[in-house]
């Protein structure tokens, strides 16, 4: 796939062509979605990730064997707990009736991070405390419904 970025007044339109002889897959953006002067983007680099699975221990065993990452456990169960990937850290919890796989995007501030999600039209559920090693989490929603995570890393 081939993606390219054209910039005409304020307009930016995001063209994705699947192979060289098909025709391009275009969106235009118009003013109001591009961030103004007064406003930034958030560099949102990927920072953690969360494998909600059934069952912890299977999940453990599983990419623990495909990838060779260590695990560390926490708390009292010790199928919990995270790996430690040589680019982030990979959590995993079990019991979720639905697994799934979190994508976590770093911010500078979580409170203006959360504030910019509600006002991109998206939903944040209240950040969750200071994890020691880890740092503040936050739960979101984009407009649609898609379901991802902001990060405010440690300051350690």
């Amino acid at each position: 796939m081939v993606a390219t970025t054209r910039f005409e007044g304020n307009q930016a339109a995001l063209v994705r062509t699947a192979k060289p002889d098909t025709p391009p897959l275009a969106h235009t953006y118009t003013a109001e979605a591009v961030p103004s002067s007064k406003e930034s983007n958030m560099q949102g680099s990927v920072s953690y990730l969360e494998i909600g699975a059934q069952d912890a221990q299977v999940s453990q065993d599983f990419f623990r064997q495909l990838f060779g990452w260590p695990f560390t456990a926490s708390g009292e169960q010790p199928q919990e707990g995270w790996f430690q990937t040589p680019d982030i850290r990979v959590g995993l919890h079990g019991n979720d009736p639905v697994p799934q796989l979190l994508v976590f995007f770093q911010v500078p501030d979580m409170a203006a991070a959360m504030a910019r999600v509600t006002t991109l039209g998206g939903q944040a559920d209240g950040a969750g405390p200071d994890e020691p090693g880890f740092g503040v989490f936050c739960l979101c929603t984009d407009p649609q419904g898609a379901r991802f995570g902001l990060h405010q890393p440690s300051a350690s």
